[in-house]
């Protein structure tokens, strides 16, 4: 529901997240979800997409990542 909430509602912003919002965020309607403190880091994301990029062979020319 989430992905279907960010792909069709009027209601979802750019770069938003969505998760359920009811117990711990694992069930309930959807509505803006936390995003973790890990998930927001710059030097990890950079790291991530490097990996990635090593692991699978593919580049994405001129990427600039953006951030929640």
């Amino acid at each position: 529901m989430p992905t279907l909430f960010a792909a069709t509602s009027p209601e979802a912003r750019p770069s938003g997240y969505y998760g359920p919002q009811a117990m711990f965020e694992l069930k309930g309607p959807v509505g803006d979800a936390r995003v973790g403190e890990k998930a927001r880091d710059p030097a990890l994301a950079a790291r991530l997409w490097g990996i990635s990029e090593e692991l699978t062979g593919v580049t994405w020319p001129n990427h600039q990542p953006s951030f929640v």
